[in-house]
């Protein structure tokens, strides 16, 4: 049903395939790197000066689920390959090829949930045409060259580069060197990163205005705690007791 999207990655397999899956990923998110913020930093700039710039216009009513989701795809194309994807510029900046990434995962994604809404007669909707074929094509021309480009590069990343600065791309090249293991790996972890975490943000700005007093007591604690202009630390998120119990 999603092997067209995400081949035999982590969410689209089961038994040992799984288990590969996730070995293979799991000693790369240490503590030290889950709490690093350094990646987000240039991007989440990003996000405050367009929200700044769209706010300030007449007409202030914007598309945040647009914004999250090109927010989470800039930080995750980062975090995953060490690129960045600039959806968050001014559009004549934004390059071709993100644009159509972009595009192109959104296709799939939307595709991927109306086959899992039909259920198991999903092909008998598609006998004519596969609603993925096209999109899964543009989004491995993006992604493939990359993969195929990081194996043959492999020796020189791991005899000369510091594994705290590698990449997720440049980390799974030193344990397989299977483009297709590895795209499906990459292609699962940049659902995760950009389409769940858009998903959440989204939601949380739409529950925190319904109800303004929880958005002020939020606001009261995080500005006590960081009340200027750096971003806060994992140390600090931890030590917010409203936001993690609400």
């Amino acid at each position: 049903m999603l092997e067209g999207f995400l081949g035999t990655g982590i969410f689209n397999s089961d038994g040992e395939t799984w288990k590969l899956h996730r070995s293979m990923a799991r000693p790369f998110f240490d503590r030290e790197r889950v709490v690093n913020q350094s990646h987000f930093e240039r991007h989440t700039g990003r996000l405050k000066s367009l929200l700044g710039v769209l706010s300030d216009k007449d007409d202030s009513s914007f598309d945040i689920q647009d914004l999250f989701s090109r927010y989470t795809l800039d930080f995750t194309m980062a975090f995953l390959f060490g690129l960045d994807s600039r959806t968050m510029v001014p559009p004549h900046s934004i390059t071709k090829e993100s644009e159509k990434l972009m595009f192109a995962f959104d296709t799939l994604r939307k595709a991927a949930s109306t086959r899992i809404r039909i259920g198991s007669n999903w092909p008998l909707f598609e006998l004519f045409s596969d609603r993925m074929k096209d999109s899964r094509r543009t989004v491995d021309a993006y992604i493939m060259p990359i993969v195929n480009e990081a194996i043959e590069r492999n020796q020189s990343i791991a005899q000369g580069d510091d594994d705290a600065t590698r990449t997720f791309l440049e980390y799974l090249v030193t344990v397989s060197n299977d483009p297709k293991l590895i795209r499906d790996t990459l292609v699962s972890f940049l659902l995760a990163g950009r389409d769940t975490s858009a998903s959440l943000l989204t939601f949380t700005i739409y529950v925190l205005a319904l109800y303004p007093d929880t958005y002020d007591q939020l606001s009261k604690e995080i500005n006590s705690i960081v009340n200027d202009d750096r971003p806060c630390t994992f140390e600090e998120i931890k030590s917010m007791r409203y936001l993690i119990t609400s």
